[in-house]
């Protein structure tokens, strides 16, 4: 299953060994397997280090320019195009992280130009996939792609992910391989956007806000299409950290939305699904996953959670909860949690559910012939690279829960396996009691906020880049000072050390193994500074829910140390409930050996930013 992102090049094509290592480790601890580069092909030590960390790449030619206007080609531009695409089969044949070569991009090529690059191909013995189109189109000479790039490019709702099923929409839902799609806008945080902006122009928004948008020639060249939206669902800001805070919840919850519905889906609708952008060229508030400053806001931790390697997850759509491995390897898994919140932080439901008890699952996997049971009633062996619906773990709806008009939460997660010494009995029992204790911790919790009264999609309506809503999910609940006010949590650096490349991670995305990725990628890279590992604890004291938590490392004068990976970030800490977090950096040139006294935690929380 590939997931992953379309690279951005530095804007004046700058080649900076340190800053592509540090955004290859983003790639890394985010969890994506693969990146996209359409037209604009990197230096030989990109797919170096695409080899060495194991990413794959989708190479291509690029749209909307000269290659794609093949009317005016004459002789000369056949023949150089011929010979660019020589040089570069030549250069990139033997690196085994190149996946495929497109040689179209929106469309396909005419019939003569195909033949001139097929021809290439095969006298360059050339032995990795080719397509025509990074579009669903059919070649005279090759046949149909077998992708899409139905878009969206523009914010929507989760739930479109899941609704359109390519039966009935064939847009750009959770089916099919995606070549390039995206929620769209992706607001950089507060400290990103300050060092972008002059104060004049930071708030109210203006025009300038614009240029980091799209072309303003353009569908994109504002948030046009995120702003109103996000003011239905979330409510007016009034200062700017309110409307960026807000901003990060909606790109966490629309980018995470995009990969769990194709995860869920995989091999059985889904095959692979690009986010158009991974990275940008300058600093803009659209499509990314990490931001020009190597910052990282909701749209990162919303794709990181998403593409947790042992994952359960909610579906919009139906209220189901399924289980995702993303491991290439059986795994043993305990009892997943799933449980709902009011908003004043009242468990109201909740279920624990042993997977080994469960007897109607529906599995996807690319290996089936794995069972999805193991001979343990204490323990499931979920088979590899696969997603598992547990049909015991549905969530009620929410009037059957007694809410209405408001919002809430939903919880969900896997504990560790049981040991072999529990008692079966003890450990693989259902509860729906609301007084049966939280089994999550905030470390292990994937938290959705939802609303009563759900999104709606207006499909009549739909074009390639957006689909509009009739009806906005009501999230004011979450802007109410009584039911979210202000909290002071317990935010403490536990140890600070240098990272060893010798510990073992469980998966891509794992701390462990983002150190290991890390430190690689740091190693003789001149300036890339020492990899640092610290370990944080934050507890939430107080009997309010703590709701979307930003951790963040910076020195004793406030920069923050970037880029840094947490384990997880934007957290949502029920009443007095606690985590501890591993967090990965590089050591900043002016700190090359930085000590706790030099270090310190903030933290940020929607109830201090927003309801303040």
């Amino acid at each position: 299953m590939i997931r992953g992102g379309g690279w951005s090049p530095d804007l004046f094509q700058r080649a900076n060994a340190t800053r592509l290592a540090q955004q290859f480790s983003l790639v890394r601890d985010l969890g994506l397997n693969a990146i996209r580069l359409e037209g604009k092909m990197e230096p030989d030590a990109f797919f170096s280090l695409a080899d060495q960390t194991g990413l794959l790449v989708l190479v291509g030619w690029c749209c909307c320019d000269a290659w794609q206007h093949w009317d005016l080609w004459g002789p000369e531009q056949h023949a150089v195009a011929r010979e660019s695409l020589r040089s570069q089969v030549r250069r990139l044949r033997a690196h085994p992280s190149v996946l495929v070569f497109l040689y179209g991009s929106d469309e396909n090529p005419p019939v003569d130009v195909e033949k001139e690059a097929l021809a290439v191909f095969t006298s360059e013995a050339w032995h990795t996939p080719t397509l025509s189109s990074a579009a669903e189109r059919t070649s005279p000479l090759t046949g149909a792609t077998g992708v899409k790039m139905s878009g969206p490019y523009a914010w929507v709702p989760p739930v479109y992910y899941y609704l359109d099923n390519g039966t009935n929409h064939h847009l750009g839902g959770g089916w099919g391989f995606n070549t390039e799609t995206s929620p769209g806008a992706s607001p950089m945080v507060q400290q990103s956007l300050t060092s972008t902006l002059s104060a004049a122009h930071r708030w109210p928004r203006d025009e300038v806000w614009d240029y980091h948008c799209g072309s303003a020639k353009g569908i994109f060249g504002s948030l046009k299409y995120f702003v109103p939206e996000l003011q239905q669902r979330y409510g007016n800001s009034s200062s700017l950290p309110a409307f960026l805070y807000r901003s990060q919840a909606a790109a966490y919850e629309s980018h995470r939305a995009m990969l769990e519905a194709y995860t869920r889906n995989k091999y059985v609708l889904a095959t692979g699904v690009v986010q158009w952008m991974l990275n940008n060229a300058f600093p803009q508030l659209i499509w990314h996953y990490f931001d020009y400053y190597l910052n990282t806001g909701g749209a990162y931790y919303g794709a990181k959670q998403a593409l947790s390697t042992l994952h359960a997850q909610y579906s919009y759509h139906d209220r189901s909860v399924w289980v995702v491995n993303s491991l290439y390897r059986s795994v043993a898994a305990g009892p997943a949690v799933v449980e709902v919140w009011s908003v004043q932080g009242q468990l109201l439901w909740r279920r624990a559910h042993l997977l080994g008890k469960t007897v109607n699952s529906a599995v996807n996997s690319a290996h089936s012939s794995h069972s999805a049971h193991s001979s343990h009633s204490s323990s499931l062996l979920l088979p590899p690279d696969s997603s598992t619906l547990v049909p015991a773990l549905s969530v009620p709806p929410p009037q059957d829960l007694g809410l209405h008009n408001t919002t809430y939460f939903v919880r969900t997660g896997i504990l560790p396996p049981p040991s072999s010494s529990s008692s079966s009995s003890s450990s693989s029992s259902s509860s729906s009691s609301p007084s049966s204790p939280a089994a999550l911790s905030p470390a292990l919790a994937n938290v959705y906020w939802l609303s009563t009264a759900p999104d709606k999609l207006d499909w009549a309506d739909s074009n390639f880049y957006r689909t509009p809503c009739s009806q906005f999910s009501d999230f004011s609940a979450l802007s109410s000072s009584s039911a979210l006010p202000p909290v002071t949590l317990n935010v403490t650096l536990l140890s600070l050390s240098l990272s060893h490349a010798s510990s073992q991670g469980t998966g891509p995305n794992s701390t462990s193994s983002s150190q290991q990725l890390l430190s690689a990628a740091a190693g003789g890279v001149s300036g890339g500074g020492d990899v640092v590992e610290a370990l944080v604890s934050v507890h939430n004291p107080s009997a309010a829910v703590a709701f979307f938590v930003r951790l963040s490392l910076t020195d004793v004068q406030g920069k923050e140390m970037l880029p840094q990976m947490w384990q997880d970030n934007f957290l949502t800490f029920m009443p007095g409930e606690s985590a501890n977090l591993t967090v990965s950096f590089h050591s900043p040139a002016h700190l090359p050996q930085p000590t706790k006294s030099a270090v310190l935690v903030q933290y940020e929380v929607w109830n201090n930013v927003v309801n303040a």
